[in-house]
């Protein structure tokens, strides 16, 4: 682990400011720039070229254009982390090995994940730790003496675990944060509705939790438009989906692409975008109607992947 024994948050950072803001990328006009307000150029260039978040070609580096456009400009703390760690966590990438095998190491307690070193390996482990701390990803419980995965992260460390064999413990905790997190961006959706139709209390008064009632309704939630056609309510049709900040995914089931093929432009999806602990950012909100054509049949905006096939026997 001794490539991350000098590496900190605040050099990667520094690289990062100084590759976004000066247009000529020469590496070593780069390097002069990064000398100056930081160290330890070669071990964050080599971290950052590791995950794939720079690039190198003839004598330049660059960010690769996919972290460059989910930045969008903002270059804060909790952006940059949260896009660090998404690399680091969701491909296994050579120089991220080590940071892996330390986390194969935390274990479910308590309902979260804890990883409690002894002292041979606190101190072997320093460099990898060091940098998860600074990253918000892992905190120190001083009551216990052990590590554990910080809750506003968990959708990161979840990318991890999808690349790793789960026990029935895991899995069950994993599932368990789904549910929640999922019934409380239908809540958030709730309370965004009633606030779009504040100008209309017969509207809300008539909105539906319908997940809380049918769960095969293909939709979670009734709403409403504001306009009426032929002097009738218009009904709004709402699937809610909690989404990473990252890259957008979700999961839509076939019975939820059979409603939205049926109700076209009266189904809705809501992407709500997750900043931790089943918070939320409204504001971030988006709302996508008739999603088949503009999402399921939309392949040059969205990628499609098909998770599990379903067989049975053919009766002769």
């Amino acid at each position: 682990m001794k490539a991350f024994e000098k590496l900190k948050y605040s050099q990667i950072k520094a690289l990062l400011e100084v590759v976004d803001d000066i247009k000529e990328k020469n590496i070593e006009i780069i390097k002069k720039r990064h000398n100056s307000i930081s160290e330890n150029f070669i071990g964050a260039m080599e971290f950052l070229l590791g995950i794939k978040v720079l690039t190198k070609k003839n004598g330049k580096i660059s960010i690769k254009k996919a972290f460059q456009a989910t930045l969008n400009e903002r270059l804060t703390d909790n952006v940059i982390k949260r896009l660090l760690l998404n690399e680091l966590l969701s491909q296994k990438r050579r120089i991220s090995q080590d940071i892996l095998s330390y986390l194969d190491k935390f274990e479910i307690f308590d309902n979260t994940f804890e990883y409690k070193p002894n002292t041979y390996s606190r101190v072997k482990e320093s460099g990898v730790r060091n940098l998860l701390i600074e990253l918000d990803l892992i905190e120190y419980n001083s009551n216990t003496g052990a590590y554990r995965i910080k809750e506003m992260y968990f959708d990161s460390f979840e990318s991890y675990l999808s690349n790793k064999v789960l026990s029935p413990q895991e899995l069950t905790l994993v599932l368990k944060r789904k549910e929640d997190l999922g019934k409380a961006a239908e809540l958030e959706v709730l309370r965004y509705e009633k606030e779009r139709l504040t100008k209309y209390p017969e509207l809300i008064a008539n909105i539906e939790y319908t997940a809380q009632k049918d769960v095969l309704a293909g939709y979670d939630i009734l709403s409403w438009e504001t306009e009426y056609v032929n002097d009738k309510l218009v009904p709004r049709y709402i699937e809610v989906k909690a989404i990473s900040r990252n890259d957008s995914g979700f999961y839509w089931t076939r019975n939820e692409i059979k409603k939205a093929q049926k109700l076209n432009d009266r189904y809705h999806l809501y992407l709500l975008p997750t900043i931790g602990n089943n918070q939320f950012d409204i504001d971030a909100l988006e709302i996508i109607s008739d999603p088949i054509t503009k999402v399921f049949n939309n392949s040059n905006y969205w990628n499609q992947q098909v998770e599990m096939y379903l067989f049975s026997k053919k009766h002769k």
